[in-house]
């Protein structure tokens, strides 16, 4: 991925080394009800239009889409 891409903004600091899964997207916590991707910002919900699926960290903290994730998962490990 080239460096000057627009969807990195320093991720890496925190979400280097956590676990990530590919699972489906649920509400997690009072009054969550959605997340979005940690670098293009595409938004996981309910909704028709949005996410349904994608990677999280094992807290549910973190979410990244597909397109993400295999565009930036050396930088992950």
């Amino acid at each position: 991925m080239a460096l000057d891409d627009g969807r990195q903004r320093g991720q890496a600091r925190y979400l280097r080394g956590l676990e990530f899964r590919l699972g489906p997207w649920a509400p997690v916590g009072e009054g969550r009800d959605h997340d979005h991707c940690g670098y293009c910002w595409a938004k996981f919900s309910m909704a028709q239009e949005d996410l349904h699926s994608g990677w999280t960290d094992t807290a549910h903290e973190h979410w990244i889409c597909e397109d993400c994730y295999r565009d930036f998962a050396d930088q992950l490990r």
